[in-house]
């Protein structure tokens, strides 16, 4: 029996001798599978070392603009990669990780003007667990720049969140102020900016929820040009659900339909006192779109840049044309801002039916498979003050499809089978009632 206890207790002593080893080859083990699956649109990412020991690592990691749009914007600003130094600490059930950018000559003195100072700007705090939960805290510090007539002012930017075992993100994002002003006296102020999200990425493509806000957007430049924007919220949500066929749900892997929904409003838009907006909501909702066929229109697209050819136009023409084959549907509501002169608001409901093949072909199929509906209803003051619309809607062919009362003017059309049809019963086509509202 003593020697039983003896035994166990040697086991343990060497168990927790060895725990700090096992922990730090499972988190370098953690560390290069999450490395080799973040996605590469943006930035390359090279692990240039991994000093691994007792109850500490250390690693390097070179990191890559790799995208053309980014390097071209920041191509004067930015250096063309930058190396992160990761020091972590083996606890007993995960790792804590601090990085910072190794500070080489040439980011010392982009540091210098940007920031005031030679030490790293950024600070990123990460924690890892056992279970594959991984938290993350990001810091830049606040922005100090004042050089040949340009400003560039910001406070701290921060960013935390956390990703689950399944992949699952959620994060948040702050940054309290952001002021660019360039030689030419020309203007941005940001106020209060956040961001937060819950959802997952598959094939770069977001699903689940997304909200950004902002409480104030100003631009102004030196002909007293003056935009405000106050309150402005953009949410978003992406869902996945597998294809319909006859009425039931197919359960073929690669048959998933996007279903995606926006909300973009604001309080206030000011537009040199020339176009004065309140109140504004605009409500989008695609349904229906064929998964696969999106991704693959999506990815051709971002490889076109400069070298396009037919090869590469046939696949995208393809792509469209399984998505529109497919079916897809589009809601617009709420939509509604208040004007001077009154609120404006609207509907629009549009639908493609499924089955049809070739579409960019023929494009007369796609008309003639359309249906839906579209409402606008306008304050009589706003009508009135635009003599041209006042006269449009009193004549042929939108009059069949106007109606007037006390509160303004409705317009209101059904459409089916490449016809716009009123409340009356009068049909014409589509091509010439969307051309009178042009």
């Amino acid at each position: 029996m003593i020697l039983g206890k003896a035994g166990a207790l040697a086991g343990a002593l060497a168990l927790a001798a060895v725990w700090p080893f096992a922990i730090g080859h499972i988190a370098q083990s953690m560390y290069e599978n999450e490395l080799n699956t973040l996605p590469s649109s943006f930035f390359d990412v090279e692990t240039l070392s991994y000093q691994r020991g007792y109850l500490s690592s250390e690693i390097k990691t070179r990191v890559k603009l790799q995208n053309p749009m980014i390097d071209g914007v920041f191509s004067d600003l930015l250096p063309k990669e930058a190396v992160l130094i990761t020091y972590l600490d083996h606890g007993l059930l995960g790792v804590t990780g601090r990085s910072v950018i190794d500070m080489t000559p040439e980011i010392k003195a982009l540091t210098k003007v940007l920031w005031k100072t030679e030490g790293s700007p950024l600070l990123i705090k990460t924690d890892f667990s056992l279970l594959k939960h991984f938290e993350f805290d990001l810091s830049l510090k606040a922005i100090d720049f004042l050089q040949n007539k340009m400003k560039l002012a910001s406070s701290p930017f921060l960013i935390s969140g956390s990703i689950n075992r399944n992949k699952v993100i959620s994060f948040e994002t702050k940054v309290d102020l952001l002021n660019f002003r360039n030689p030419f006296s020309e203007d941005v102020l940001v106020e209060n900016f956040m961001s937060y999200g819950h959802g997952k990425i598959k094939n770069g493509f977001w699903l689940g929820e997304q909200t950004f806000k902002l409480s104030h957007l100003g631009l102004n430049d030196k002909k007293e040009t003056q935009i405000t924007l106050n309150d402005f919220s953009l949410e978003t949500r992406n869902d996945l659900k597998k294809e319909k066929k006859n009425n039931e749900i197919s359960e073929g892997s690669e048959d998933l339909m996007l279903y995606s929904k926006s909300l973009f409003s604001f309080k206030e838009l000011n537009y040199s006192n020339i176009l004065m907006l309140n109140k504004l909501k605009i409500g989008i909702d695609l349904q229906e779109i064929y998964f696969p066929s999106l991704i693959k229109l999506l990815n051709s697209s971002n490889n076109l840049e400069n070298n396009a050819n037919e090869s590469k136009m046939a696949v995208i023409i393809s792509a469209l044309d399984s998505i529109l084959e497919k079916g897809i549907r589009l809601n617009i509501t709420p939509f509604e801002f208040d004007s001077q002169e009154g609120n404006i608001n609207g509907e629009l409901s549009l639908g493609l039916n499924s089955g049809l093949s070739d579409l960019t072909k023929n494009p007369l199929n796609f008309k003639n498979n359309l249906d839906g509906k579209i409402r606008v209803h306008l304050p009589l003051k706003y009508v009135e003050g635009i003599p041209a619309l006042t006269l449009l809607l009193k004549i042929p062919p939108l009059s069949d499809f106007v109606s007037k009362t006390k509160e303004g003017v409705d317009l209101l059309a059904t459409l089916e089978k490449g016809f716009a049809v009123s409340s009356n019963g009068q049909k014409i086509p589509i091509e010439i009632f969307l051309s009178a509202l042009m």
